[in-house]
């Protein structure tokens, strides 16, 4: 990895962090009026419609193993943090480092990539569309962007990041859902602050054909701010408004919290998060829809440090550090039961970006 260079200003915030404090303002006022009866209730299911879709029609995926690597490539585009991304100082050059990013996928070869924090151009990156040049190695890739950044009353354009899917065979049925305007400002301040600035976490979805048979890849990216009530509420709608039991699916992503909720984390808020549980509550959910097959590596239950993702990287200066968080996941479902993960691999000595990449190998039995 080439030298990595900071600058610094002087400002003793950044964005999230002003967010942050002026959410936990909030919740005393928040606490007061759910106590007097005023209760949050999640809004209809919106679908943005700003996404690109780059898929040509064509052949679907024949192959026995199917390889899939989910990515948080926010490490990619050129950052400094915490306030420095937000006008521009960079500590990381992005084309070295988006090169060395490209050697390791194509040394890995996966037929599916889904990153999240991608981006088709932003000011950190001096609007390096990394998301363009994936899409030509693997030839198909949709992407979905969840914020659009505009700094100074919008007299600058930040650009866009969001998530993306790129695949070797083509493309369909592709949709991008974010979860802005489904959560009580008085019940989630921070993520409505967060909405109303810059934009929302979400979902980008796609279908392809393997042996003939419909797969759908489901690319989350969960709220972040350690709340896990919030993120339950986004699986929540997930499950009523996207999954379908009836269909094929593999879901993978960046969820923001650690896979067992016997894991006691102090967060970099300094605060225990010991309650966290967003991938346990999905796999739950997922077991009670009945005689299925939810397929996952058990052994990220078990607390083992090899399948941590999180921190890659320190977040201040980019440097490796030890992962001691599960924030990232690959599973799988099928109502046939055909579905069967016989790999999963977590690359935590790729130091890239701030979250390490996930590897999975699947097979389909017909």
């Amino acid at each position: 990895m080439g030298d990595v260079k900071k600058q610094s200003i002087d400002v003793d915030i950044s964005r999230r962090s002003f967010f942050k404090k002026v959410s936990k303002a909030l919740k005393v006022t928040a606490k007061t009026t759910i106590a007097l009866g005023i209760t949050a209730r999640l809004g209809v299911w919106r679908t943005y419609d700003e996404s690109t879709l780059l898929s040509e029609l064509g052949s679907g995926y024949d192959g026995n193993v199917l390889k899939v690597m989910s990515w948080n490539v926010a490490g990619w585009r050129r950052r400094s943090l915490p306030a420095e991304e937000a006008i521009g100082f960079q500590q990381r050059e992005i084309k070295e480092t988006f090169e060395q990013a490209c050697e390791f996928i194509r040394s890995e070869n996966p037929t599916i990539l889904m990153t999240q924090e991608d981006t088709s151009g932003n000011i950190g990156s001096n609007f390096f569309n990394s998301f363009g040049l994936l899409q030509r190695i693997f030839g198909h890739a949709y992407y979905g962007k969840l914020f659009n950044y505009g700094y100074f009353g919008g007299l600058m354009n930040g650009g866009d990041y969001g998530n993306a899917i790129y695949s070797r065979s083509s493309l369909e049925c592709a949709q991008m859902f974010s979860f802005a305007d489904e959560f009580s400002f008085f019940e989630h301040p921070f993520t409505k602050l967060e909405d109303l600035f810059a934009g929302s976490k979400g979902i980008v979805s796609a279908r392809f054909l393997w042996k003939g048979r419909p797969v759908y890849l489901d690319n989350f990216h969960l709220s972040s701010g350690n709340v896990d009530s919030e993120r339950e509420q986004q699986l929540d709608l997930y499950l009523r408004n996207i999954f379908d039991q009836s269909t094929t699916r593999i879901i993978a992503g960046d969820f923001n919290s650690p896979a067992n909720s016997k894991q006691r984390h102090i967060y970099d808020d300094g605060e225990d998060h010991t309650n966290d549980r967003s991938i346990e509550y999905l796999m739950q959910q997922l077991e009670e829809l009945g005689p299925h097959r939810h397929v996952f590596w058990q052994d990220i239950f078990t607390n083992s440090t090899l399948y941590n993702t999180f921190p890659s990287t320190d977040t201040e200066t980019l440097e490796p550090r030890e992962c001691n968080r599960t924030y990232d996941m690959i599973c799988g479902f099928a109502p046939n039961r055909n579905l069967e993960m016989i790999s999963y691999h977590v690359a935590q000595d790729i130091h890239l970006s701030d979250h390490a990449p996930v590897i999975a190998e699947f097979v389909l039995r017909l």
